[in-house]
């Protein structure tokens, strides 16, 4: 960052990165407001509040925290970025499409890549890298992840989110080093192309999927432990993921979360599935002096539109997630 503060170059007006340093402050305070904001009665209900969980409950609001995490998280990121390319400072994007990650690595390279960039260079090459062989590049695999869960917090829950993490990591190199591949990896694309445009993206995904679909129910379990408070509610959630004939939602489920809350959590899956993530956003167009005007008064909007929540609704404001750490 520091020579980017030094160039002088960096002291003069850049419409374009006005232009996108706005639209990411906007992008970021909606994934936070709008989405991860309304999202939250599913997960304060699912992990604070009930004894116990159906099926379906327990699941809904596992991924309730999934995608409440990611857009609060990667909202609180954008942001960053944003208010950086007003100064004409370039920070890294910290969210690739995580949860399109085909294998536990993958996922690793696309969630929260400056403290994945972090751990390899200060934790996981200090250690040995995989300087010295195979067993202590898995044993140093192991334990880069097992600090990582670690540095998030001073509990049980959090030890044992990095020992699967961790577990996940050395099963996947062992996996890749024994030459087993699944057909479903990222080294197969397509470049299929029609008068209607370039589907290789599509299907690429489509040849992908069982293993996107494997990746993100792992993560998506793991999470449980990195929100629950403690062990007991991590049993809470085990107990009801053993399906029973019961109700699929209680009275008391669906009395303490509005209808904006369910259009939240539907708007998110399809955003993470479909859209682009924010870094493809980026590179896909150069604005004019016009769109950054335009911007402004978007940015504009937007700050008022979050006044009048805090003054008139200031129960549905919540702090990022990531303040805690």
């Amino acid at each position: 960052m520091m020579p980017q503060f030094a160039d002088k170059k960096n002291r003069k007006v850049n419409w374009e990165n006005i232009y996108w340093g706005i639209i990411l402050l906007s992008i970021g305070l909606a994934k936070k407001v709008i989405i991860a904001d309304n999202i939250s009665p599913i997960v304060i209900f699912a992990f604070e509040k009930s004894i116990d969980l159906t099926f379906t409950e327990a699941l809904v609001g596992s991924l309730a925290y999934t995608f409440q995490l990611y857009f609060d998280f990667s909202g609180y990121s954008d942001m960053a970025v944003g208010a950086g390319l007003l100064f004409n400072i370039r920070l890294p994007f910290n969210f690739l499409s995580p949860y399109m990650a085909v294998n536990i690595q993958d996922f690793w390279r696309r969630w929260h890549i400056t403290l994945s960039r972090w751990l390899k260079e200060y934790i996981y090459i200090p250690l040995g890298g995989n300087k010295n062989g195979k067993i202590f590049t898995l044993i140093n695999l192991f334990l880069t992840f097992l600090i990582g869960g670690i540095w998030h917090g001073a509990a049980w829950t959090f030890v044992l989110w990095g020992t699967f993490h961790g577990f996940a990591i050395v099963l996947h190199r062992i996996w890749i080093k024994r030459g087993k591949k699944f057909v479903t990896f990222p080294e197969i694309t397509f470049s299929i192309k029609t008068q209607k445009g370039n589907f290789s993206h599509i299907l690429n995904t489509l040849v992908n999927l069982p293993a996107i679909i494997c990746t993100f129910l792992f993560v998506n379990f793991t999470w449980i432990l990195f929100r629950a408070p403690n062990f007991e509610r991590v049993k809470i959630f085990i107990d009801g993921f053993r399906f029973d004939t019961g109700p699929w939602f209680r009275n008391e489920f669906l009395a303490s979360i509005s209808g904006t809350s369910w259009e939240a959590l539907a708007v998110a899956i399809i955003i993470v599935f479909i859209a682009k993530n924010s870094r493809e956003l980026y590179l896909k167009n150069k604005p004019s002096r016009l769109l950054s005007l335009y911007s402004i008064a978007l940015l504009l909007t937007s700050i008022m539109w979050i006044a009048y929540l805090i003054i008139y609704s200031p129960e549905t404001i919540s702090e990022f997630i990531y303040f805690q750490f």
